[in-house]
């Protein structure tokens, strides 16, 4: 187990000195305005920021909502026959 992290490890040192080395190459252009250059400089740095671990984690949000089907198929027939105003149950909105 110890001997497979140090493997990672020395992995991931590895793949952030290519990097780097990569980068360093389009650093210059990308600051004397060229936009390819820059844009692979970029490209570079998400993926050494992608090994480091360095992205923050997405949020989501779920929102559930439950509806009573009999409710729901009355409220549809009423609907369907043009009575929908006849209602005792109110139609939400």
């Amino acid at each position: 187990m110890l001997s497979e992290k140090l493997d990672k490890d020395k992995l991931r040192e590895i793949e952030i000195a290519k990097l780097e080395k990569l980068a360093d190459q389009y650093f210059n252009a990308a600051c004397a305005g060229d936009h390819k250059s820059a844009s692979t400089y970029l490209e570079i740095l998400k993926e050494k920021t992608a090994i480091l671990g360095l992205h923050a984690p997405v949020e989501s949000r779920m929102a559930v909502i439950n509806y009573d089907v009999s409710i729901l198929r009355e409220q549809y027939e009423l609907l369907i026959r043009g009575t929908a105003g006849n209602s005792s149950i109110p139609l939400e909105q």
